[in-house]
């Protein structure tokens, strides 16, 4: 049986070709604020009982996901600002809830007496967010109407400042970080695998190809 060495050259160039589609980087952590697990390193970020909690932080690369750390949360009012809460607003995004596999000891439903709580990881998609300063607003819009609270994580290392009443006129900065994390791509450009792949590949396999081809046109 005769093999066409051009259909095995096709073949190989569709199977790299397949190979080069395939993402060439994962995701890695741009920039990040580790939730601190210590006693009353929380702050209550419930809409209702207290002013709106913000957090402004920098980056460099390209973000893919944005995620803070906090308790158990049925729904979030979201701001997501260019520069130090004075730009453009971001649309709001589905939020994504992962366990962060601890818990803390807080007073969850007011009754003085604290209780051991699941903490959970909190996300949202930032699609291709190009680096840069951004302030993050969040506010818990359902816990307050079961008479419980939510808490914001405090994080670790930053500037030591976030802010509590954004935007109000009597907003103030407080002593503490909240948790936060950026996931995304860092700068600078990579050869794409369909260009140094293919290119290798077809110096390497086609003169083979062209040279058994012509021993057979001469026999």
């Amino acid at each position: 049986m005769t093999h066409n060495p051009c259909s095995r050259l096709t073949g190989l160039v569709l199977a790299l070709s397949a190979i080069a589609m395939t993402p060439a980087h994962a995701a890695v952590v741009l920039y990040e604020q580790a939730p601190l697990q210590t006693a009353n390193s929380l702050a209550n970020g419930t809409d209702g009982q207290a002013p709106l909690l913000a957090e402004t932080f920098s980056f460099s690369g390209t973000g893919s996901t944005l995620s803070w750390w906090g308790t158990p949360a049925g729904g979030f009012d979201i701001s997501l600002t260019a520069g130090a809460g004075s730009g453009p607003a971001f649309s709001a995004r589905t939020v994504a809830t992962t366990p962060a596999g601890f818990s803390v000891d807080v007073d969850i439903d007011g009754d003085l007496q604290d209780d051991t709580v699941e903490v959970l990881r909190y996300s949202i998609d930032l699609g291709a967010l190009s680096g840069g300063t951004y302030t993050l607003a969040l506010r818990e819009t359902t816990t307050d109407a079961a008479l419980r609270s939510w808490f914001w994580l405090h994080g670790a290392p930053g500037d030591g400042l976030s802010i509590s009443g954004l935007g109000e006129p009597d907003q103030q900065p407080n002593g503490f970080d909240l948790s936060l994390r950026v996931d995304g791509e860092r700068g600078g450009t990579v050869p794409e695998p369909a260009s140094w792949l293919l290119a290798a590949t077809a110096l390497l396999v086609l003169p083979r190809l062209l040279r058994r081809r012509g021993r057979r046109l001469v026999r």
